[in-house]
């Protein structure tokens, strides 16, 4: 996002370092100048060889002297991939000579990297400045989702509240009409009973339920 708000080139978006958004992390005034330098050449390099006017892998290398010594400083930085000089030679690596889509594939990686050291001191202020306001904007946000927040907890409480008293009012419910069933069977009962001694039957001890 810090990329694209700088106008970074589409190619070299996908490339941003994280010490984009650290403003502890300082280049100095002399690294930044040998960077923009390596970085022209390396802006130089891919004109000359997607043109065709220079496409010799080992031209290359020494064409570009001041970009490839970087090079050299990535290739010591990652011993597991094969050297790129021959040992006590300044020749490039035969591995390199048939492979040089590959090394100009890494060398591209070096390049981006070279324009983002070479713009970082410049673009510092600015980066201050845009941090500090999407700070602030964030707080704000936060600001904002503690209140729906506390709406939310609040409209959760009610809910809870109106479940528990629907819930009494159920079982209250529940309660009364096992109590009038169990009245209407004693009824039941006193009426059948009473019919039965109409008819000169032996009288039931008919009994209320005691949790009446």
């Amino acid at each position: 996002m810090m990329a694209r708000m700088l106008n970074v080139p589409e190619q070299y978006i996908d490339f941003a370092p994280d010490y984009l958004l650290n403003m502890s992390v300082r280049i100095g005034p002399k690294q930044t100048e040998l960077a923009d330098y390596a970085w022209s050449q390396y802006e130089s390099m891919v004109r000359d060889y997607e043109s065709g006017q220079l496409t010799n892998i080992q031209e290359i290398c020494a064409h570009y002297s001041a970009l490839f010594k970087y090079v050299q400083q990535w290739f010591r930085e990652h011993p597991q991939v094969e050297c790129l000089y021959m040992p006590q030679k300044k020749a490039l690596h035969p591995y390199w000579v048939k492979e040089p889509e590959q090394l100009l594939g890494i060398v591209d990686v070096i390049g981006i990297g070279l324009y983002y050291r070479a713009h970082f001191s410049g673009w510092k202020e600015q980066i201050r400045n845009w941090m500090q306001v999407w700070y602030l904007s964030q707080k704000s946000g936060l600001r904002e989702i503690d209140q729906y927040d506390l709406v939310l907890i609040k409209e959760v409480h009610l809910s809870q509240c109106i479940i528990e008293k629907l819930m009494k009012l159920q079982k209250f419910k529940t309660d009364t009409l096992a109590y009038l069933g169990r009245q209407l069977l004693w009824q039941e009962q006193i009426i059948a009973a009473s019919k039965g001694e109409a008819l000169g039957m032996p009288k039931l001890q008919n009994e209320m339920p005691k949790n009446i």
